[in-house]
This record gives structure tokens, C-alpha cells and sequence, in this order.
């Protein structure tokens, strides 16, 4: 796990605008060129083209005329996919205005390509229906571009519509009620089943394809892949590896056709398209695409979930589908409609429904409350939809029921009174004008003192950078805090700290005890839970790519419940992690809170405890005992509970309870074994199958992991995998300090690795692997697998990964990254030479120092914001001309002598110590929080410092002469020249200390 040291420095990060500009500027050529093409009219209007010209089957370019002199308008743009642009257009012959789909650079355009336009034409022509979008005509444009025109569409794409009733919008949900979504399906099958009718098939049916009109109207698109069941009339290799594969939403990369690979697009095409036999395809194909579809409007979400898309297209062929209802745990899912997707989904082609109609008459019966042939309902659920069907028919009855249903809503009410809920300890809105600062206090960034109250305002109360905000409120355990602030300025660490001890810290930078909760830290591109049992100690036991937002105000809820631990950003899960063993020590009840930028202001903040039931179980008396922190009284209280309740569930929950806490809280080895033992017999004896048994062996293998019994605890972990293929037991284990195991140890351990499912983030840090490839299979996007023993990165190659942490091993080459979209790449200290393999990719981050490397040419034109390459061979910067994403760059300790190149750069951080630079003029226009010129020997002038009005960090080299314009610097924190470099030191050194050790020495 990076160290937090390291990461000190949390500086901003720009977005990078550079790729968004180069596709407007393409897309402004072609709307130019098609600009050109409507005013050309200098072929015959009556003019035939050639098929032979263009090499395509007269079934195809028949009778296809010449655009007439002025028929068409260019009006503008509308967008640019695959192999087409659409234009609207006005018709002058009928005064209305039309979307024309042409296609561009028609000489660069392959047969096929062209044929496939022509087909999606005619083929959509040829389907008068009012769900298919009507074709007007058919045609080519002076330049010799087939083009045809088609009903200008209103409204939206279904895929919008999904996405905005996914993303909680509320006139989306009250406008598009489950029924009217259940109407707007059968529209789509009828326009599909209308096109089975008439011999055609799809073959790329997604919510991106069907439009969604103003008031109502539902249309289907995009036929280009379109073809007769019979297979006629196409160019189709039919058992060639599929092709044109369209990639679903957020593969913006991958938008448009990848001839070669595949046909349809991943989620939505059948296991027959993604393996390849498109001679297979038929009308069931399509009716897979539409129980996808239905899928998607039922969850709102994707049936596959998105990954690197050989992952997609294995879960695609084998079937690996979560049930909507699982997917969406929060929201009911119609177990008729779930079983109807199912079914439209199988593998087995055999097993799907045989028509679109049979799929859609399914759907019309849950509408009008009969059961699903698919759910195979039984006499209850039937007789229960008879009733719904009827419900006149037994009013009289529901009266005489009435009294029960009363009854029974009492009952109701008093279980729930039964259930704990979080109480509000302190809550304060800050932009309120009554807002006051009481129940809070002030401390300096290392506590070693209380510091100035922060500054309240109309926007809310204004964070000092670096200062804490403590509660005075003490809460032991269950804590909530939920935190508004204001839009970021800039991507900056925030670190909420739950039952936390305050005491004095060594720097800045440290943590106290408890738990922290880092909000965009590692330069703005983690979030993550630390544990903290020593400032100098900080225990990462979750982390994921942050879910900060820059551009609006966010709210951050962290909760810790008994031992799992939650931070959510707006309602969208950040991280999470069970903690067995929680951090040990006296006073951890602390709530205090910290930012890393100016200008952020708190908005609101509330902060909850859990309270006791109103009507409590018998085991909340072990439960406010634990919550006291008397552990030993708890663990009895709960094995009191366990024999006067013995043999039943209450009594299951008390044993897993007193096992639980004698496990995370009894220190005593030797004592915690005898109790877990005496527990474990008493399990055994009232119970022949233990409902939580998986439980108690995850605990046991985190406790044999933690004192070192490796292989105990891995077997212990397949007795796990074996009660519970879905269990967590390894993300678990990988939360406890990780330490070199023995070889037979790392083996086993990642081969459990590979058969966890849904994993996407991985941290295998310090084990001593000497391979990546036995997790080849999993879809991760984070990745760290620093301070091993790697020699070579294989088994990584295709991974979706977006953070590799890969430093302190024996690595050499790194071609097994090469086509990666990596964001981050920290892989520092190692062996590597080249960064060839990096070329292109949309890097954030690159830490790769202390390498053998020499040249920085695979960086040009690169959009990296922050930039480690100290302790390399590097001689020049010139690579780095001109990149205006740059924010922070380390080159210390390089055999550099010119930063000529990096002038003009909007640089906040630089670091050239130890370098043979002698001419720093460049730095004199940089807008630098952070300069570190330490042991430059050959530097003696340093006055372009003194215009840096900016700086707050400033290392010298020593024994510098005329330095006294230093006084006048107004920001700087830090100033020291007795250290090699700003970035590895813990001594820090403030102006003032600085000045009075210098005066002294000049005195002398």
C-alpha cells in the first residue's frame, strides 16, 4: 500500500480538455465536408451508379439515383457513430425538415462497409411499422456517398432514459411508472415482431437503438446489422469470429465498429453472436437482445456488468448473469417479469422463448395479472392473481379482515421498535445565520495546540487548510457522521477520523488513532478506510478510485457498525471493509475532521450514535456491555443468553456474538484460545448444523493469518469456499497486515484469490509473489502489487485496470501494460529502462522512480498531471515541453542540467534537488506551492524564487549568499537547506526557525 508520506503532498489535479478538443475539431471537418457535398450538383440528376464502380452486388446498389439539384438543406449536425453521420436536412420538395444519414469519406470506405449502409437503408425501408423508423428515400450525393433520409426523430434514446431513472431523477421516475415502462416494451416487441414477419432479424437490438418520443412514441433504429433470417443478402462470414462489435454505454473509446471482432454489441447479443456462429442467429437471437432489454428497464442497469470485454463476452457465452432482483436488492423486482427475463436469456437458444410474440404475450399476461408461463406459478400465486383480477368480488371479504390486517399492523409497529436506529448526537447547518460554533473545537495541523476557530460565512463555515475540527461529544463504536461541503476547488484529500484518541502528532501529515476516512487523497485519486493504532503506522484496509466530484457540492457519509465500516459520496458507494480487530487503546471516541485545500466550507454536519431498541432483546444487555467497553462481561452476558435460550436462533446469535468478541477483543492470547474454545463446545453441543458456521471460520482463518498459521488458515478458507462460494473470507484476510510468506503459502493463496468472485480491486502488497499470472481471469481495475519479488508483470495483459501500484520488485520490462487506459501507474524502484508501453495512455499519475531509465520520448504529448522520475538516468526534459497538464513533476537526483523545457508550465510542485541544474529562470513564472532546490551544488543564484508569491515549500541548497529577500515571501510554511530533499525528510523546519538558526550562524 503507497505510504502516506509519500503522499503528502496533495496538490490538484486539471482536467485534461486535450482529447474532447481533437473530436470536435474532427467533427467539424466532416459537418464541413458535408456542407461541401450538399451544394455540389454537378452530376446528372438522373444518373445511375455503377455497381461494378463500387465492387457490390446489383441486388444492393440497384436503381439508386443521384441526389435531385436542391432537394436538400444542410440545418446542422446532429452526430457522427460508426460508419455514418446524421445530418438535418430541409426537404425542399416537402418543406420539412428530415435526418439524413450519409456516409462520409466514401473513398476510404471498404465494399463491405458500404454494402452494410445500402442494406440498413433498404432493409429499414422496407418495414413499414409505426415502432420502426420510417426511411423517405434512398440515394447518392453528388460526391458518389450513398445517403437516405429518415423521420427526424424527438425525445430520446431508451438508454438515456434508464439512465437518468438509475441516477435518482425524479420527474424521470414519476413520469415513467413500471407499467408505462411494461407499455413502452410491448411497443418495441410488436415493431420487432412485425420485422420477423417480414423475414428480418435484427441482430443489435439495445436500449441505444430505441428512441423514446416526446408523447410516447417508441421507435426502433440502427438496422445496420440487420440481415434476412434466411441469411440472404448479406456479406456476412457466417462462421467467421463475429464482428463490428458495438460496445455498450461507458466504452466511449469503442463506440464505433471494430471490424474483425464481433457483431452486436456486449450485454445485449446473444451467446451465439459472442462465440461467433452467426449462421446460428434467428428470431431467438433477437428475443435474447429483448430480454436484455427488459432486464435493463426493470434494474435500469446493464445485464452484463461492465469489465474489459473478454470478461463481457465470457459472461455473455456461459451465462454468468446476476438475477434482476439481486442486482437491485433495494427495489422489487415482479418475480413473474424476473422469470420472463430469465427465460428470454438462456444460453440454449432451446430454452428461450421461440417467438417475440410467445415473449410478448408473456408480458401482456403480468400486465393484466395472470401468471407467467416462466415462473411456473403454483395454486397459491395463482389463486392470489385471481383475487387481484377480482377485486370487487372480494371487498366483502378484505371488510371482514380488516380487524386482523389492524392487528397485524400492530404487530408490526412494536417489532420495529425493537430495531436500533442512529440518533442525532450534533447537528448543525452552517449557512443557517444562526449557525454557532458550540459542541466544537480547534486544533492546530499536528494537535499539539488548540488553533483559531474557522472562519463562519454565508456559504457555511470555512476549513482552515490542514487544521482539525474536533467534536466534543465522546462516541465509543457505532458512529454516523454525514458531511455536506461546498464544490472542491480542486481534487484535494478531506479525512473524516471516527473513535479517534487525540494526541500530539510528529508532522502534519500523520493520522491519530482510530479510524480515517480519506476522501480523494493520494493526489486527489483514492478514497479509502485506514486503521491507525500509531501515527507512524497507518493500516490502508480499503481503498477504490475516488468518487468525488469537483464541480458540486457533495455529501460524505462514513459509517462504522459493530465491525463493518461504509463511506458513501452522494449516495454512491465509495468503500467499504469488515475490521475484526479494531484499533486498541484508551480514549478512541473522537470525531474530528481535516482538509488538504483552501476555500472548502462546510456546509452541514450531524453526527449520530446508535441508540438502544425502544424494545430491546435480551441480548442488548451484551450489546451495552460491549458498547462499554467491559468485554469479559459481554462475552458471559452472551453465553447466559445462549443456555437460556438454548437451541434457538436467538441463541445462534448470541454464541456467533461472545465468539465475535472474544475473538477482536481479548488480548491475551492464551486466554482468548480458551474462551473461543469453551464457545465452540457450546455451539456444538446444542447445535448439529450452526447456521453462522461460516462466520466462525472466517474468524478463525483471520486469526491463524494474523499469527502467522498460514496454511491452517487456508485450509480453514476452502472449508469457507465450500459452505460459501460467494464469501468475502479473502477480502478479509487481505485487510490484515500483509507480511512475505512462504512459497507454498503465496500459491495457495492466490489461486483462492482467482475463484473469489466479483472482484475489482486487489491489493497483494509484501506477500513475496513471484507471479500475476494465476489471477490472469479476474476483471480488476485496481491492482497493487508492490514490494513482491516480480520479475516480469505477465498475467496482467488485458485487465481493465485503471490504478497499478507495482513498485519495489525486479521488474524490467513493461510491454504487459501496453494498450492499457491505466490512470495511475505507480511503478517505482525497479529495473525498468523503457516507458515505451506507456505511450498513449490517459495517465493521471506515473510514478516510475528510482528506474534505469534515460528518455522520456514515450511521454510526448502526454496529459499526465503529476509526474515522479527521481533517481533515473534522464538527461533531458524536452519531452516535457508544452505539456500544460502538469501539475506536480519530481526529476530530483537526475543527471539534468537544463529545466529549459519547462517554462511556461503551470507547475505546482517541482523537484530538481540533487541535479546539476545551474539556471532556474524558468520557475520565475510558475504558479509553485512547492520548490526543492536541496544539494544543488552548481546552482548559486536562486533570485526567480523571490517572484514565486505563491510558494509555501522551499528547500535551498546551503551556504547560498544574498537570500534576504526570503523574509519578504508572504505563504511559505516550510524553510529549511539542512536536507537533501523536501519530499523523504520528517525534518521541517518553519521560516521563523529557519531565520533564527541563519542569523546565528552569520552572527558567528
Amino acid at each position: 500500500m503507497a505510504d502516506r508520506k509519500d503522499n503528502a503532498l496533495r496538490l490538484p489535479a486539471t482536467e485534461t480538455a486535450g482529447s474532447q478538443a481533437m473530436n470536435n475539431v474532427q467533427n467539424e471537418i466532416h459537418e464541413i465536408k458535408a456542407r461541401e457535398r450538399m451544394r455540389r450538383t454537378d452530376m446528372e440528376a438522373t444518373a445511375k451508379i455503377d455497381p461494378k464502380s463500387l465492387d457490390i452486388d446489383d441486388f444492393v446498389t440497384a436503381k439508386l439515383s443521384v441526389k435531385p439539384q436542391d432537394k436538400y438543406k444542410f440545418r446542422r449536425s446532429i452526430g457522427r457513430g460508426g460508419m455514418k453521420m446524421v445530418l438535418q436536412v430541409r426537404d425542399n420538395d416537402t418543406m420539412r425538415d428530415v435526418a439524413m444519414a450519409l456516409m462520409p469519406d466514401i473513398e476510404h470506405r471498404s465494399r463491405a462497409e458500404i454494402l452494410r449502409f445500402i442494406q440498413e437503408a433498404r432493409v429499414t425501408a422496407s418495414l413499414e411499422h409505426p415502432n420502426i423508423v420510417p426511411v423517405h428515400d434512398i440515394g447518392i450525393d453528388s460526391s458518389g456517398s450513398p445517403y437516405f433520409t429518415m423521420k427526424l426523430l424527438s425525445g430520446e434514446s431508451l438508454a438515456s432514459l434508464l439512465k437518468k431513472m438509475d441516477e435518482g431523477n425524479p420527474a424521470y421516475l414519476k413520469n415513467y411508472s413500471f407499467d408505462s415502462l411494461m407499455r413502452m416494451y410491448l411497443r418495441i416487441c410488436n415493431g420487432v415482431a412485425f420485422a420477423h414477419s417480414k423475414g428480418i432479424i435484427h441482430l443489435d437490438l439495445k436500449p441505444e437503438n430505441v428512441q423514446i418520443g416526446e408523447f410516447g412514441e417508441v421507435l426502433i433504429l440502427d438496422w445496420g446489422l440487420a440481415r434476412s433470417i434466411s441469411g440472404k443478402h448479406t456479406n456476412v462470414n457466417e462462421e467467421q469470429p463475429v464482428r463490428n462489435t458495438r460496445l455498450g454505454k461507458g466504452y466511449s473509446n469503442f463506440k464505433l465498429t471494430m471490424d474483425g471482432v464481433m457483431n452486436g454489441t456486449p450485454g445485449y447479443m446473444a451467446p451465439e453472436q459472442a462465440a461467433g456462429r452467426n449462421s446460428r442467429s434467428d428470431v431467438r437471437t433477437d428475443v435474447y437482445a429483448l430480454g436484455a432489454i427488459l432486464y435493463a428497464m426493470v434494474t435500469y442497469k446493464d445485464p452484463i456488468e461492465p469489465g474489459d470485454l473478454k470478461s463481457m463476452l465470457h459472461d455473455t457465452i456461459y451465462g454468468n448473469i446476476i438475477r434482476p432482483g439481486e442486482r437491485v436488492p433495494g427495489r422489487e423486482i415482479p418475480y413473474g417479469i424476473e422469470a420472463v427475463i430469465l427465460k428470454a436469456m438462456s444460453v440454449n437458444p432451446a430454452n428461450r422463448y421461440s417467438s417475440v410474440k410467445e415473449l410478448r404475450d408473456e408480458v401482456i399476461a403480468y400486465i393484466d395479472g395472470f401468471d407467467t408461463k416462466a415462473e411456473k406459478a403454483g395454486v397459491l400465486k395463482k389463486f392470489l392473481l385471481l383475487i387481484k383480477r377480482h377485486r370487487l368480488m372480494v371487498t366483502s371479504i378484505c371488510v371482514t379482515l380488516l380487524l386482523a390486517v389492524t392487528l397485524g399492523f400492530y404487530a408490526f409497529f412494536e417489532i420495529s421498535r425493537w430495531q436500533s436506529d442512529w440518533v442525532p448526537v450534533y447537528q448543525q447547518t452552517f449557512t443557517r445565520p444562526d449557525a454557532t460554533l458550540n459542541g466544537l473545537s480547534f486544533m492546530d495541523s499536528t494537535l499539539g495546540k488548540p488553533a483559531p476557530e474557522w472562519k463562519l460565512t454565508q456559504e457555511g463555515l470555512e476549513m482552515a487548510k490542514g487544521g482539525w475540527l474536533w467534536l466534543d461529544s465522546r462516541l465509543y463504536g457505532n458512529v454516523k457522521v454525514v458531511l455536506t461541503v461546498s464544490a472542491p476547488p480542486v481534487m484535494e484529500a478531506l479525512e473524516i477520523s471516527v473513535n479517534s484518541h487525540i494526541t500530539p502528532l510528529k508532522d502534519w501529515w500523520q493520522v491519530p488513532p482510530g479510524y480515517s476516512f480519506i476522501i480523494a487523497g493520494f493526489g486527489g485519486t483514492k478514497d479509502a478506510i485506514a486503521k491507525v493504532n500509531d501515527p507512524l503506522s497507518v493500516e490502508y484496509i480499503s481503498s477504490g478510485e475516488t468518487k468525488l466530484a469537483s464541480d458540486q457540492d457533495v455529501t460524505i457519509t462514513v459509517i462504522r457498525r459493530d465491525d463493518h465500516l461504509s463511506m458513501t459520496i452522494d449516495k454512491n458507494h465509495s468503500v467499504s471493509s469488515y475490521d475484526y480487530f479494531p484499533p486498541t487503546g484508551e480514549g478512541l471516541c473522537r470525531v474530528g475532521i481535516r482538509a488538504f485545500a483552501n476555500g472548502l466550507k462546510i456546509r452541514s454536519l450531524s453526527v449520530y450514535r446508535l441508540a438502544i431498541p425502544e424494545k430491546t432483546t435480551p441480548l442488548i444487555a451484551g450489546d451495552t456491555l460491549l458498547e462499554a467497553r467491559l468485554f469479559d462481561a459481554a462475552i458471559g452476558k452472551y453465553l447466559q443468553i445462549a443456555d437460556s435460550y438454548a437451541r434457538t436462533p436467538l441463541a445462534e446469535m448470541a454464541l456467533v456474538k461472545a465468539y465475535m468478541t472474544a475473538a477482536s477483543k481479548i488480548a491475551d492470547p492464551e486466554r482468548r484460545t480458551g474462551t473461543l474454545v469453551e464457545i465452540k463446545k457450546r455451539i456444538a453441543a446444542q447445535f448439529a448444523k450452526f447456521k453462522y458456521r461460516d462466520r466462525i471460520l472466517e474468524l478463525d482463518a483471520s486469526l491463524l493469518w494474523r499469527d502467522g498459521n498460514y496454511m491452517q488458515a487456508l485450509q480453514l478458507m476452502r472449508e469457507v469456499f465450500e459452505l460459501n462460494p460467494n464469501t468475502n473470507v479473502i477480502t478479509r484476510i487481505l485487510q490484515l497486515p500483509h507480511q512475505e510468506l512462504p512459497q507454498d503459502a503465496a500459491d495457495a493463496l492466490m489461486s483462492m484469490i482467482a475463484r473469489t468472485k466479483n472482484l475489482k480491486r486487489l491489493d497483494v502488497s509484501g506477500f513475496g509473489l513471484r507471479s500475476l499470472k494465476p489471477i490472469a481471469s479476474l476483471p480488476l481495475v485496481y491492482l497493487d502489487c508492490s514490494g513482491n519479488k516480480l520479475t516480469s508483470l505477465d498475467g496482467i495483459e488485458g485487465m481493465p485496470l485503471e490504478v497499478l501500484s507495482c513498485q519495489g520488485n525486479n521488474i524490467s520490462d513493461l510491454t504487459p501494460l501496453r494498450g492499457m487506459m491505466l490512470k495511475s501507474l505507480n511503478c517505482a524502484n525497479n529495473q525498468i529502462q523503457d516507458l515505451t508501453p506507456v505511450r498513449g495512455m490517459l495517465l493521471v499519475s506515473l510514478n516510475a522512480a528510482d528506474n534505469k531509465i534515460s528518455s522520456l520520448d514515450a511521454l510526448r504529448s502526454a496529459t499526465v498531471e503529476k509526474l515522479k522520475l527521481r533517481g533515473n538516468r534522464i538527461l533531458s526534459l524536452q519531452p516535457l515541453f508544452g505539456m500544460e497538464t502538469l501539475k506536480v513533476l519530481d526529476v530530483g537526483r537526475n543527471p539534468l542540467k537544463d529545466i529549459g523545457p519547462l517554462k511556461g508550465l503551470p507547475l505546482e510542485a517541482l523537484l530538481i534537488d540533487s541535479t546539476n541544474v545551474s539556471d532556474i529562470d524558468p520557475v520565475r513564472d510558475m504558479p509553485l506551492l512547492m520548490l526543492d532546490l536541496g544539494n544543488c551544488t552548481k546552482l548559486k543564484d536562486i533570485s526567480p524564487v523571490y517572484l514565486i508569491e505563491t510558494l509555501e515549500f522551499l528547500n535551498i541548497p546551503k551556504g547560498l549568499k544574498d537570500i534576504e529577500p526570503l523574509r519578504q515571501m508572504p505563504f511559505l510554511r516550510v524553510l529549511t537547506d539542512n536536507i537533501s530533499t523536501i519530499m523523504t525528510s520528517s525534518v521541517t523546519t518553519s521560516p521563523e526557525e529557519f531565520w533564527q538558526h541563519y542569523d546565528s550562524r552569520q552572527s558567528k
